[in-house]
């Protein structure tokens, strides 16, 4: 079980907060944007990864977050949003709990008012048809016209159609 799983509580010794600490600086290094840079394991996505525990793997900004701004007794946010946009970033002050929602906006409306879709699309139409959330209209029709192409490559003949060659 994740320890830092959304919705546990806290429960760190004032001794074994101070040894992660020491560790987390020890694996990180202030760059030139005030961020706190991760140096350690990433994950697939790009972010931090360390272990906590016996063999839990952790994100290294959710172990910052709980160990430098959530107290003992306090329970765990669903996300953790980094203010910064750097994914590498442990920095507590750089760090905020948010819910799932507002770390998915956060993700993709920009404080100017500008819409950003993951592949650099800005103020696209949103596509909202059957969808959680909005989808960028250009990545969207980028998808359907390969996942239609494919679907060409795979048409069979059926009954009577199976004799003819064309």
């Amino acid at each position: 079980m994740n320890p830092l799983a959304p919705g546990t509580v806290i429960q760190i010794g004032s001794e074994r907060r101070g040894q992660i600490a020491m560790r987390l600086e020890a694996m990180s290094l202030e760059n030139l944007d005030g961020c706190r840079e991760w140096l350690g394991a990433t994950d697939s996505s790009g972010y931090g990864k360390t272990s906590f525990g016996a063999r839990v793997s952790v994100g290294a900004h959710r172990l910052a977050f709980a160990i430098w701004r959530v107290a003992n007794g306090k329970m765990m946010p669903p996300d953790v949003h980094h203010q910064c946009e750097f994914r590498l970033c442990i920095h507590p002050e750089h760090l905020d709990g948010t819910g799932r929602s507002e770390n998915l906006l956060a993700k993709t409306w920009k404080p100017n008012g500008d819409y950003v879709c993951k592949n650099g699309h800005v103020n696209p139409k949103l596509y909202v048809k059957g969808q959680r959330w909005p989808k960028c209209s250009v990545c969207h029709k980028a998808y359907q016209r390969a996942y239609d192409s494919r679907q060409r490559g795979k048409r069979r003949w059926h009954g009577s159609q199976a004799h003819r060659r064309f």
